[in-house]
């Protein structure tokens, strides 16, 4: 069920400036527009929330990838094996293969 909500106390220039922005907009009355409006607002405070969420995660994942390449990189190290010689091999060979 659609509810309303009203809002006092507007000054009628305030109301005017809603009016020409709803026309220019191409909406059909001011309600239309402040409807409208008042929707995107309530998805944007979902999205801020989802965002960061989003740099939490991410955050996260990139100390992940940096305690994985120190890993990766000793292990390296104690087996003593070159990644760039490794990198350039695999490349070595795709350019035969071609």
């Amino acid at each position: 069920m659609a509810k309303e909500i009203k809002i006092r106390n507007l000054s009628p220039s305030i109301i005017e400036k809603l009016d020409n922005i709803a026309k220019k907009k191409g909406f059909k009355s001011r309600q239309d527009y402040l409807k409208n409006h008042l929707e995107s607002l309530a998805i944007s405070d979902e999205l801020k929330d989802k965002d960061e969420q989003y740099k939490i995660l991410f955050s996260k994942v990139l100390k992940v990838l940096e305690y994985n390449t120190i890993a990766l990189n000793k292990f390296l190290e104690v087996n003593l094996l070159d990644i760039k010689e490794a990198i350039n091999e695999e490349k070595e060979k795709e350019h035969m293969n071609e």
